[in-house]
């Protein structure tokens, strides 16, 4: 009876040894696995702004160069009124 108890001791012990071991080897794949969610969900974040702030430069130059042509068409306008000017 006490040999009995003794091997179901034992393969209690293995059993939670395999568990515990299991636990160590599958903890820092979940942990990595994590982290690699968490840095990819930062990563599309700032690519999404990237995106954003690269279509507002794009308008922003467009208006600026719109601005420049309205700016020589007026500058323009105003040298050949004082060219009409009597000196």
């Amino acid at each position: 009876m006490q040999m009995l108890d003794f091997k179901k001791n034992i393969e209690l012990y293995v059993v939670f040894i395999i568990f515990f071991i299991t636990i160590l080897l599958a903890f820092p794949k979940i942990y990595l696995r994590n982290n690699i969610y968490y840095a990819s969900k930062n990563v599309n974040e700032l690519l999404t702004k990237k995106d954003l702030l690269l279509e507002e430069q794009y308008i922003l130059e467009q208006q600026l160069e719109n601005q420049e042509y309205k700016n020589q068409i007026n500058d323009s306008l105003i040298v050949n009124d004082l060219r009409l000017l009597p000196d």
